[in-house]
């Protein structure tokens, strides 16, 4: 399967019918396969991606490719394969293209990698994606008067950094916070209270609520931004955020706590 992949991306007329062809060949064979065979695939899709002259067109069918592979891969995706897949540049750079099904596909690779129910896999692309929302959050911040700059949200892996000049960090927070949206509200989206680190809520609560003056005063797009994800969530999960505001204020209905009499 990886020479048919490498034989038939060097004929570039007929690239769609490559793909096509390479899709066919993947879905002939039993998972495992898929799964022992992935991280050829993806280099020599990626590898042709970055060096072929391709139309927008063609570097979309090549993704939903990747996100075909995936997909079939599931919780068996190898860490080696993810790493690949999070820190490639024809991947990273499918954030900034003006073609808008090239940005949305790609974002759907993201979501899709997200939504893998492992919770190492999980977390190695949420970990990634903070860091994103981290550099493009100071990077924005680093153009005004405010001293103010995003916390540490998850330990650093220099690995996965990635450098973004504060004119595509716009681009890129849109991005994020639209890969995290796919987290939000989905049938296991109950992941995001427990096993994520920080979990979302403690996301948007603690570890961002900081930055909302200065995200107000000069970028008020972003924090909108935020804002329209946590509602999100708070809409997905609003008996476990009504149980938790009853917990931390002993004085409101449905409080396990009760109020402290007086002496």
């Amino acid at each position: 399967v990886s020479t048919i992949v490498s034989n038939t991306f060097s004929y570039h007329p007929a690239l769609v019918q490559c793909l096509e062809c390479i899709s066919h060949c993947t879905d002939s064979l039993p998972d495992d396969h898929v799964v022992s065979l992935s991280q050829s695939l993806v280099d020599n899709i990626l590898e042709q991606v970055s060096i072929l002259p391709m139309e927008d067109e063609h570097i979309e069918l090549c993704f939903k490719l990747i996100i075909e592979i995936v997909s079939r891969c599931n919780t068996k995706l190898r860490m080696d394969v993810l790493n690949t897949l999070l820190t490639n540049n024809v991947i990273i750079n499918g954030r900034y293209s003006t073609h808008s099904r090239v940005a949305i596909v790609s974002c759907d690779l993201y979501c899709v990698l997200l939504n893998i129910k492992d919770v190492d896999l999980m977390e190695a692309v949420y970990k990634f994606v903070l860091q994103s929302i981290v550099t493009s959050l100071n990077a924005l911040l680093e153009t005004t008067d405010s001293q103010t700059r995003c916390p540490k949200l998850v330990d650093s892996d220099k690995s996965m950094a990635m450098n973004i000049e504060p004119c595509k960090a716009m681009t890129n927070l849109a991005f994020d916070f639209s890969i995290l949206k796919s987290i939000t509200s989905n049938n296991w989206s109950i992941i995001s209270l427990w096993a994520l680190k920080p979990s979302l809520f403690v996301l948007f609560t603690e570890k961002l609520s900081c930055l909302h003056q200065d995200l107000g005063n000069y970028f008020p797009v972003v924090q909108r931004m935020i804002l329209q994800v946590f509602q999100l969530h708070c809409d997905a999960h609003h008996h476990f955020v009504t149980t938790y505001f009853a917990s931390q204020n002993p004085f409101s209905p449905g409080s396990s706590c009760p109020p402290v009499q007086p002496t």
